[in-house]
């Protein structure tokens, strides 16, 4: 052997596990197809949000339907004329961006719930009780001061002398908000202050509270004449129910020489008959109810005429048909009364009556004799229709009229 360097021993080979084989991706599900929503349109026009301090947009005027009321449609058009006059006032409005946004915003939600009430049609219950008026004529008051506090200068001086007439005609001459809108009487071209538009909103404001109430007082005088007129209507059915149920109960009927007349027919007295027995077989279960409806015609006639005298009104409540109203059956009862009066001898001299034909005509004197009672009723309507004037409560605030 040879001396040499040693001979490098090659390494076993190492087993190997053989690598797993990846699996092949699995192929992703196709997302589902998802529909684009096209977004609502906002509220502001040009398909986009109004922002803060951005001038407001004219909306597409859309008719109301007809509501069957005349103050209602009154109001209704005063809310779509508001409604334009808004946008105008924003755009011309010398107020920082933010007020005069909120006060737009203001003007505008009032309006909506005047909208809203004008176009409800509530039943007979809350129609009675005004509180749909109130709530129309209320939210227009208050969307009106909203505007003259949004409105520039020059609108607001313009506005000074319709605004003193409504004062005037509303707030009495003693009132301080009344006296100090002279004094802006003499600034025609000076800016107004803050404090001189503010006693000009204080002053609408007050007069606008007393313009409803004076319409209130008129509903209050209107629902009193319809329950009265109820009550006696009761009164009357109660007087013609007595009749047909016992008509010897309260006989209208006269004794002159040797006849009872009655309202529907007369016979004679046998001369050893008993009256009273010949005034129960004269009576019929309808006298009574045929004197309360003649005494009723009477008064209709003198409704009819009495109308020449009662101003009629612009406001929802129909003063001059409730005093119509009550006259009929005043004069039913006072036609019966009267005649009552006379079968006891209370006037002298007319107690006999000779036949049904001088009933029946009494009967129309007395029914139309209740304008002795209901001249005074219609006096107090006068003043109640004086006190509120023709002015419309859908327009009692001129001072946002353009």
């Amino acid at each position: 052997m040879t001396d040499g360097p040693p001979m490098p021993r090659k390494p076993a080979a190492r087993a190997t596990k053989a690598a797993p084989r990846k699996a092949a991706p699995k192929a992703a599900k196709p997302a589902a197809e998802v529909t684009p929503v096209a977004p609502e349109d906002p509220p502001a026009t040009n398909g986009r949000q109004q922002q803060q301090g951005e001038q407001p947009q004219f909306e597409r005027f859309e008719p109301w339907k007809p509501t069957g009321a005349s103050w209602r449609e009154d109001a209704l058009a005063r809310i779509a004329e508001l409604e334009s006059l808004a946008i105008v006032l924003r755009r011309r409005s010398t107020q920082d961006a933010r007020s005069a946004d909120d006060l737009l915003t203001v003007a505008r939600e009032h309006l909506k719930v005047a909208r809203t009430a004008a176009e409800d049609r509530p039943g007979a219950l809350r129609g009675s009780s005004g509180a749909n008026v109130t709530r129309v004529v209320s939210n227009i008051h208050v969307a009106e001061t909203a505007l003259l506090r949004l409105a520039p200068d020059d609108y607001v001086l313009g506005q000074i002398p319709t605004i003193q007439a409504y004062v005037a005609e509303n707030l009495g001459p003693k009132d301080t908000r009344r006296t100090q809108l002279k004094e802006l009487t003499s600034v025609d071209h000076a800016p107004l202050t803050e404090t001189q538009r503010v006693k000009l909103v204080s002053a609408v404001r007050e007069a606008n509270s007393e313009a409803r109430k004076k319409v209130a007082r008129v509903r209050s005088f209107r629902n009193v004449l319809f329950v009265t007129a109820g009550f006696m209507l009761l009164g009357a059915l109660a007087v013609a129910g007595l009749g047909m149920v016992d008509q010897t109960a309260v006989p209208l009927c006269f004794t002159p020489d040797t006849r009872v007349v009655c309202a529907t027919q007369q016979s004679p007295i046998p001369k050893s008959g008993d009256v009273d027995a010949v005034i129960s077989s004269t009576s019929t279960p309808y006298d009574l109810a045929l004197i309360e409806l003649v005494g009723m015609l009477a008064a209709a006639v003198a409704a009819a005429a009495a109308l020449r005298k009662i101003k009629g009104t612009s406001t929802p409540f129909s003063l001059p048909i409730a005093l119509a109203v009550l006259r009929l059956p005043t004069g039913a009862l006072t036609a019966f009364l009267g005649l009552l009066l006379m079968r006891g001898g209370f006037i002298p001299g007319l107690s006999d009556l000779d036949s049904p034909e001088q009933i029946l005509a009494w009967a129309v004197i007395f029914g139309y004799a209740q304008e002795l009672f209901t001249r005074l009723v219609d006096n107090q309507a006068n003043t109640v229709l004086n006190d509120i004037g023709s002015t419309s409560p859908t327009a009692q605030a001129p001072a946002a009229s353009a």
